[in-house]
């Protein structure tokens, strides 16, 4: 499997997130949710893993509820990698090795201890609570309100914002596996009428021979919304191997 393919992983796990008007809370927990139809944005990534580093820039496309189309150019804007998702698969191509994949959810989800789907990968692309809030118990503090989830084998912990109203940090862990990510994101911006988070930090903790971490820093530069379609252009040239 390509170098490449943990990296579009985890930056597909946390690209970002969006937010209405920066108001605080007034009683109640109120959570924002984003809508939208189409997401453009541009972002450097920083990759770690132990083993190595690896720093360079991404093009991102979301349609919502479809598709999500990642681009990777490490620098000099040649593309070294691009991903493409669909409700149901990931199809990665690997243009240094002149090679493609396709994976299945569940074959993502072996490899990462966690279960993965394309519904997790896009709610924390725009800043969505994975699961709603249904009434847990919040602990409130000065910056905001932080509460627990639990679903199967899963725990969520979330935190709201005071000020921004959205998900500005998570942390779920596989209680079977003990396999745990962990999401953070900051400076958020204007983005249109939303607010943008122009900084994310993350890490995967998940077991494969030894347990293993993996933390990947994105810093956003442009994000865009709208509503005319995108283009997701995905073909694999026919000399090509499959991996």
């Amino acid at each position: 499997m390509s170098k490449y393919i943990p990296i579009f992983l985890i930056l597909l796990l946390t690209l970002g997130s969006c937010s209405k008007r920066i108001i605080g809370f007034k009683k109640d927990l109120e959570v924002d949710s984003f809508d939208f139809q189409y997401l453009t944005a541009r972002a450097k990534i920083k990759f770690e893993d132990g083993k190595k580093d690896l720093v360079g820039n991404a093009n991102i496309r979301v349609q919502k509820d479809s598709a999500i189309w990642v681009s990777l150019s490490p620098g000099m804007g040649v593309e070294v990698a691009r991903m493409l998702i669909s409700r149901d698969s990931v199809y990665f191509i690997d243009r240094i090795n002149k090679s493609f994949l396709k994976l299945s959810f569940e074959q993502i989800s072996t490899e990462y201890d966690f279960e993965i789907d394309y519904h997790l990968i896009e709610s924390i692309i725009i800043g969505n609570l994975i699961y709603p809030y249904r009434r847990e118990s919040l602990v409130r503090n000065e910056d905001g309100l932080s509460y627990e989830q639990n679903f199967e084998n899963y725990t969520f912990n979330n935190f709201i914002g005071n000020e921004t109203r959205k998900l500005e940090k998570l942390d779920v862990k596989d209680l079977d596996t003990e396999s745990a990510i962990s999401v953070n994101y900051g400076k958020f911006q204007e983005v249109g009428d939303e607010i943008f988070p122009f900084q994310i930090n993350a890490t995967i903790e998940y077991l494969a021979s030894a347990k293993q971490k993996t933390s990947i820093v994105i810093g956003f530069n442009k994000a865009q919304i709208g509503d005319k379609p995108l283009k997701f252009p995905f073909n694999v040239p026919s000399k090509y191997r499959a991996l």
